[in-house]
């Protein structure tokens, strides 16, 4: 029985909404219309604009991953990046490098003042 009530106030419903949806068009005049379409049109332009900026968007989007794809490849095959304990043992590796051929250069240049004083003490 709860059913059949149910379903009567159902379509009941249903019937006051499309004999109302009667009455509002008729209720709606020419200029009315006109006006309405003009605003339909204009909202179908605006979704054409943002269709075309969301495509643009969409299409930057599939080109900067592309780009941060081969950037994340050139990254792999590169070795590690030096850090600062690495960098500064290397420095201090060289300056030590130099300090020795600056000794070793006084010590050649101390043998040639040497030899240079035999050749001309010799007769």
């Amino acid at each position: 029985m709860k059913r059949w009530i149910v379903k009567l106030w159902v379509y009941g419903c249903v019937g006051l909404v499309l004999s109302g949806a009667t009455c509002l068009a008729a209720d709606v005049d020419e200029e009315e219309f006109q006006r309405l379409k003009a605003r339909a049109s204009a909202h179908d332009e605006s979704i054409e604009v943002f269709r075309q900026s969301l495509q643009r968007l969409e299409s930057e989007i599939r080109d900067l991953r592309t780009e941060n794809r081969a950037l994340r490849k050139l990254l792999e095959d590169r070795p590690e990046p030096v850090t600062q304990d690495q960098l500064r043992k290397v420095t201090d590796q060289v300056r030590e490098v130099d300090r020795k051929r600056l000794s070793d250069n006084q010590v050649v240049l101390e043998a040639l003042s040497k030899l240079e004083r035999l050749v001309t003490t010799v007769p």
